[in-house]
């Protein structure tokens, strides 16, 4: 008579419960899994994008000097910096090998003619070789970051000196953009 309750009451609620609660165990455990999982991907990407700003903000102080180089070299008039990197790249050369033998205005050619941005163009004269003059030009345009080349006209000149050789005249007219 009893056999009836105890089995309803003693077994299957107490067992369907148990069932119940194992079920939601194993549920949660499965959603804790899936969770960890996920919030160790985010992790693992996080530490690979600090580490990759990390690099890049190092290689951007590594070129910070050359950065701050052609910042200032904007920032300065075109004809001073001019000046300057010219005396400094000619002393590199004896007067025979390469001399600077005018400097003027170049008037508004080349680039500079079909915009209209603050350009001012300048014509540099020299007489050499043809070495030395790559070099010069190379340098110049590498330490002047405004500087653009318009013209370059090459023609055989006065003998240089040495012996029967005739040395080449170069009328180089390049473009510098002021910085706005």
């Amino acid at each position: 008579m009893y056999t009836k309750s105890i089995i309803i009451f003693g077994i299957a609620i107490p067992g369907g419960g148990l069932l119940i609660a194992l079920l939601v165990l194993v549920s949660s455990v499965n959603n804790l899994e899936k969770k960890s999982q996920t919030k160790a991907e985010a992790y693992q990407s996080y530490q690979m994008t600090v580490s990759g700003r990390r690099l890049a903000q190092e290689k951007l102080a590594a070129r910070s000097g050359k950065m701050d180089y052609w910042s200032q070299s904007m920032r300065q008039g075109f004809v001073q910096v001019m000046n300057e990197r010219l005396t400094t790249s000619m002393e590199k050369f004896d007067p025979i090998q390469l001399r600077l033998v005018e400097i003027g205005r170049g008037g508004q050619a080349g680039l500079a003619k079909g915009t209209e941005a603050d350009a001012s163009s300048i014509m540099l004269t020299f007489e050499g070789g043809f070495g030395p003059m790559q070099s010069l030009m190379a340098e110049l345009e590498s330490r002047i970051p405004q500087l653009v080349l318009d013209s370059i006209n090459i023609s055989v000149g006065k003998p240089t000196g040495r012996g029967d050789e005739k040395g080449l005249t170069f009328i180089v007219i390049y473009s510098a953009w002021s910085k706005e």
